[in-house]
């Protein structure tokens, strides 16, 4: 049950951050960057907070909300505002997905597992350790969590775009299909490994990958509804593709239930807390 409900959870903070990127581009321009410069304080804040929680479970929640922040304030309306205000080209655009850069360096800042000299430097000089002892065991499960829910939702978002690109794939392309399929199968399958988290913390972080994914298979949905005739997507190689994806995750599923409880405990449980 608590795989299910961090699923759930997860699913409900995502849109938080559509509701705050639609309301800011009914804004001027000046007041969308104040939005993302406030919503992107918001986020240090919540990752530097969390330095006085102990649970593991609420660290992670909180980084689930900060991470969430960070891609509405750097990407939903940071990056598409600067492609806008700039007139970029593709090539312009993608140089800009340098973005992923900064929360990559809040999470070295606040990784404590990591000895280089300058984030150790800033780390004394901001005081964001936790403990003062250099060699205690402590790992900041927030803003880990934060940088990991940005970059898959934005390697989620590349992969999309490339998907649907008509120059690369095509909305109804043979890929498009298969993609969708796999999407089908692998989600069903890391759906099923969340329902065997022990963990609310490890089902947390375990809950950002499968709702993504999942997700994806509801966007094309979404995409081929679009058309005039949205049944014609559906062919012979479609079929064939979710059938193969489907028997797969039954034989997976089966073949996982049938080993030891011990087995399974040790790979669903304490030994994946480190995901």
């Amino acid at each position: 049950m608590k795989g299910i409900a961090a699923f759930i959870i997860f699913l409900f903070i995502i849109p938080l951050g559509h509701i705050l990127t639609a309301a800011a581009l009914k804004l001027s321009v000046s007041a969308q960057i104040v939005v993302i410069l406030s919503g992107f304080a918001v986020a240090v804040a919540i990752m530097y907070g969390t330095k006085y929680l102990a649970a593991e479970a609420w660290e992670t929640f909180w980084g689930l909300v900060a991470g969430v922040l960070l891609w509405a304030c750097l990407f939903e309306m940071g990056f598409r505002l600067s492609v806008k205000r700039f007139n970029m080209n593709d090539v312009k655009a993608v140089e800009v997905t340098l973005v992923p850069i900064i929360p990559l360096l809040l999470y070295f800042l606040f990784n404590e597992n990591i000895r280089c000299p300058l984030f150790t430097s800033l780390r004394n000089l901001l005081c964001t350790r936790r403990l003062p002892s250099t060699e205690a065991a402590v790992d900041r499960w927030c803003p880990r969590t934060a940088v990991k829910v940005f970059l898959i939702m934005w390697i989620g978002h590349v992969v999309l775009y490339y998907t649907y690109d008509p120059d690369v794939f095509g909305e109804r392309g043979l890929f498009v299909k298969f993609f969708f399929a796999f999407c089908l199968g692998a989600g069903g399958y890391m759906f099923y490994r969340l329902t065997k988290a022990s963990e609310m913390g490890y089902a947390f972080r375990y809950a950002i990958p499968t709702v993504i994914t999942i997700w994806c298979c509801v966007e094309t949905i979404s995409r081929w509804r679009t058309y005039p005739d949205p049944m014609a997507v559906v062919d012979a190689f479609l079929i064939g593709c979710i059938a193969v994806s489907v028997i797969l995750l039954a034989v997976i599923v089966i073949l996982s239930e049938r080993k030891p409880r011990g087995i399974q405990h040790s790979r669903y449980g304490s030994d994946l807390r480190k995901t």
